[in-house]
């Protein structure tokens, strides 16, 4: 007889929160899961150090959340953590110009419609509300094109909105990033692990890296993860 197969098993490569999430999400519905990564602590960008020059406690990355971030928030609340993550109480975004001490804010309003834009104070200085129309290009389907594929990246809006917006946001060159939205799952966005249904490489496995076992998303596995949520 051939023996029963055991209960399924995923491998998540990379632990910074898309990572977290992948595991916690797997978990929750059953699954077991290793959380494979290679730095000596969990987080990805998301963590705190101390620096023994300064003697403080150093925020390392900081990360842009916008109240689209559906995931982010599905995350906070599958570990209990929503109450970790506070915003004021209108969006507002200040930029500094370092080569000149420009400064400006931009100041969306509240709502779907984006009236904001014909308000020259709200808006990015140098810019006409028509100039964000270009903007709607990155809400369609994208398949493999970058963003200087889908908008201009050039201007006032690029240079003073979105350039700065998208480096916040993607942690990449936003030129050459992928503008397509990212999956409903929660533990799909824009710089997320990889997730395997069988074991890692062998040139994997023997690199140095950390395992730690996600077993159920209700226990303890959910209370580690809370620790890198804030």
């Amino acid at each position: 007889m051939k023996p029963r197969p055991g209960p399924p098993k995923a491998y998540v490569i990379g632990a910074g929160l898309a990572g977290l999430s992948a595991a916690v999400a797997l978990a929750g519905r059953g699954i077991a899961v290793e959380l494979i990564e290679a730095a000596a602590q969990a987080g990805g960008r998301c963590r705190s150090y101390h620096d023994p020059v300064l003697d403080m406690t150093i925020d390392n990355g900081n990360h842009l959340v916008l109240s689209g971030n559906h995931a982010t928030r599905r995350y906070l609340e599958a570990i209990g953590a929503q109450d970790r993550l506070v915003g004021p109480d209108q969006a507002s975004f200040s930029f500094c110009d370092v080569r000149d001490n420009r400064r400006w804010t931009v100041r969306p309003n509240a709502g779907p419609l984006g009236w904001w834009v014909f308000d020259p104070s709200r808006r990015a200085p140098g810019t006409r509300a028509a100039d964000y129309l270009g903007i709607l290009a990155l809400l369609g389907k994208q398949g493999a094109r970058r963003v200087d594929e889908a908008i201009a990246c050039e201007g006032p809006l690029w240079d003073q909105l979105l350039a700065p917006l998208l480096l916040a946001a993607l942690n990449t060159d936003p030129r050459a990033a992928s503008p397509a939205p990212s999956s409903a799952r929660p533990w799909r966005g824009a710089a997320g692990p990889i997730v395997r249904g069988s074991p890692p490489p062998a040139s994997l496995a023997r690199s140095s890296i950390r395992r730690w076992p996600f077993s159920n998303a209700g226990d303890r596995s959910s209370a580690w993860a809370r620790g890198f949520a804030a």
